[in-house]
């Protein structure tokens, strides 16, 4: 996307690419269908969209640390005990 906005060359993604596989992200698999209602109370109890409540949701089912530049995210993740990183900071 940023390439497309042409804020990011190509040369920059690739190196983007290179320091985020540095950290072993990996994809999960979609939580279980018989998680839904928990998923949905959830982002009702903590004020979340869905889809950031899947990602707190998987954090916390996968001892996973949650990184994001999203202050409401990382607040709700820490009050459900996940390990979070702050990347709004340098």
């Amino acid at each position: 996307m940023l390439e497309w906005r042409a804020r990011l060359t190509a040369d920059e993604t690739r190196r983007a690419m290179l320091a985020l596989s540095r950290y072993g992200i990996g994809i999960e698999p979609p939580p279980p269908e018989s998680e839904n209602d928990a998923i949905l109370d959830l982002a009702r109890r903590e004020h979340l969209t869905v889809y950031d409540a899947i990602y707190v949701w998987v954090a916390m089912h996968g001892a996973f640390t949650l990184a994001s530049r999203d202050g409401d995210l990382l607040a709700a993740a820490s009050r459900r005990g996940v390990s979070v990183e702050d990347l709004r900071a340098g």
